[in-house]
C-alpha cells in the first residue's frame, strides 16, 4: 500500500458563505413564537390543574415568552391567528369565582 495516496482527489473545502449576522436571533425568535403558540394552545388545560404553584409557573412562563419576544410581540398581535389563539386561551382560562358571594350580598 505504499505509494497509494490516501486521497484520490483534493479534500473539498466548504465554500458556503457565513450566515447573516442575526440568523441566530431570528431562529431564537421563531422558536419563542412557536413555544408561545404551543403554550397558548395548552393554557386552558394547564390552568384547570389543581396545583396553584404550577398555574403560577405557567403564567410566568407565558409572561417570560412575551418579555423575551419584546417588540416582536406587536407583530404577533397584528397576526390574526396568533392573536386569536392567545385571546381564546386567556378567555378560556378566565374563570369567575362565584362560590362565596355572601360577603358582597351582606
Amino acid at each position: 500500500l505504499r505509494g497509494v495516496p490516501l486521497y484520490t482527489s483534493a479534500p473539498k473545502v466548504c465554500t458556503a458563505a457565513p450566515p447573516p449576522p442575526h440568523t441566530g436571533s431570528r431562529q431564537l425568535t421563531s422558536v419563542l413564537e412557536e413555544r408561545l403558540h404551543a403554550l397558548a394552545s395548552a393554557l386552558p388545560r394547564l390552568m384547570r390543574q389543581h396545583d396553584d404553584a404550577r398555574k403560577l409557573s405557567t403564567l410566568q412562563l407565558l409572561a417570560g415568552y412575551l418579555q423575551l419576544l419584546g417588540p416582536r410581540v406587536i407583530s404577533l398581535v397584528h397576526s390574526h391567528p396568533h392573536l386569536s389563539r392567545i385571546t381564546q386561551a386567556l378567555l378560556q382560562t378566565l374563570t369567575l369565582e362565584v362560590g362565596d358571594t355572601r360577603i358582597i350580598e351582606q
